[in-house]
């Protein structure tokens, strides 16, 4: 039987080496494949990052038709990114949870680069990336 931590290193979605480079599991084209299906146009993406009883981090993604809200929280146990149901769509939220910080601002970091946003505004509070203005 599998202990705690090893389901939590196992389900990493970065493997991140010393000298710099970062490695993506499979489970993050699983995620990335659900997102692009439901969102495939992403014009803006606002980060915050709050402390409740936890680390929390909220994307709130502008997109094709309407907003939606990621809500992901770390430090809990092992990585939790169910599919994207109907219901979370109705509802414009989805819960999920990651290892660590690390992992949510290289998932972060991806999703700007794959929807190829650009820094617009950086707050005391949250981070806002778009599509620049000549696309």
């Amino acid at each position: 039987m599998m202990k705690r931590h090893q389901k939590i290193r196992r389900s990493r979605l970065f493997q991140i080496y010393a000298h710099g480079s970062v490695t993506a599991s499979f489970a993050l084209k699983l995620i990335f494949g659900e997102i692009k299906r439901y969102f495939s146009v992403i014009t803006r993406i606002t980060w915050s990052s709050y402390r409740a009883d936890n680390e929390i981090h909220e994307l709130v993604i502008d997109h094709q038709e309407g907003r939606f809200v990621l809500t992901m929280e770390c430090g809990l146990g092992p990585t939790v990114f169910t599919s994207i149901t109907e219901e979370d769509i109705a509802l414009n939220h989805k819960q999920v949870e990651f290892v660590d910080s690390v992992d949510i601002f290289h998932f972060v970091r991806m999703l700007i680069d794959k929807y190829r946003l650009n820094t617009l505004n950086i707050t005391d509070d949250q981070l806002i990336f778009t599509v620049s203005e000549s696309e």
